[in-house]
């Protein structure tokens, strides 16, 4: 058994809040530090040539180290609302719920004309743009995807729970967020490389 979860909008934090209008640098105390730091440089500025090269290597700094600590945080809370998004779709004892069996029929009648082919497309396409960013040895001038098989047999799902949330920031917008619990057995499925050297 293979679970897998699907965030198809996104997640948000409890309390309805907006995960975008929590992140960033100005609610934490980094961005005072930075803000006196940027004070010290105009002082700098003032000392002629030398203190302004100083002054502006120093805002520089400041601004990186600024957007790193933004960059952190903005990744620490969207991992929170995702965590508590997805532990929200437990189903809970007399919560209403029906069985996925017309799911795995409708699976499994449209694996061969739709569902497969669609799946094969996408996996293909996937793939192809993460090799083609993948940073390689000098040993190696090239990966390419050959032959790639999805198998003809559909996965079974054996249970999952959705929920309505927010898609991610910061174009947030109505969607849901799914967790699905899947068996895959596919002895025909494959893949294969092909490795070119330097």
């Amino acid at each position: 058994r293979e679970p897998a979860a699907a965030a198809g909008g996104g997640a948000m934090p409890e309390g309805g809040g907006s995960v975008e209008r929590l992140v960033g640098p100005r609610s934490t105390p980094h961005a005072a530090l930075a803000l006196l730091c940027l004070a010290a440089c105009a002082r700098l500025a003032a000392a002629g040539p030398v203190g302004l090269a100083c002054a502006a290597l120093c805002g520089a700094a400041c601004l990186a180290y600024l957007r790193a600590v933004e960059l952190a945080h903005r990744r620490e809370l969207l991992q929170i609302a995702e965590t508590r998004a997805m532990a929200s779709l437990q189903l809970r004892p007399g919560a209403p719920s029906e069985s996925l069996g017309w799911l795995n029929v409708l699976l499994a009648a449209g694996w061969a004309a739709t569902w497969g082919p669609y799946l094969h497309e996408a996996l293909t396409a996937s793939i192809e743009r993460s090799l083609a960013t993948l940073p390689l040895p000098r040993t190696l001038s090239s990966i390419a995807l050959t032959s790639l098989q999805v198998g003809s047999r559909p996965p079974f799902l054996l249970s999952g729970s959705a929920a309505a949330c927010l898609g991610p920031p910061p174009h947030e917008r109505p969607g849901a967020a799914a967790v699905v619990e899947l068996e895959l057995d596919t002895p025909d499925a494959h893949c294969e490389l092909e490795f070119r050297f330097a």
